[in-house]
């Protein structure tokens, strides 16, 4: 992304509600050839207020997809600094 421009890419909406998943975070990330494996985890609660974190659901793409993912990523984290949202690691 020479442009430091976000990604945008046009999608059509073709009627039916994109199904959603919640996740607390992102466990592990495989990279292998040209594919990226994301493993989500939810905390589960295990008695005694225990928590343990669960993996439940993968997120699978194109290297390419997830570099531009990664472009969107860093632009968002860019306007959360900006508006005192979050603030720059260090």
């Amino acid at each position: 992304m020479a442009n430091n421009q976000p990604v945008q890419i046009p999608i059509s909406n073709i009627g039916n509600e994109a199904p959603q998943m919640y996740a607390d975070g992102a466990a592990q990330v495989h990279v292998m050839n040209d594919m990226v494996k994301i493993e989500l985890f939810t905390h589960i609660p295990a008695g005694n207020e225990k928590i343990n974190a669960v993996i439940t659901g993968r997120v699978i793409m194109p290297l390419e997809a997830y570099l531009n993912m990664f472009e969107l990523m860093k632009d968002i984290n860019q306007k959360l600094i900006a508006n005192g949202t979050i603030e720059e690691a260090k």
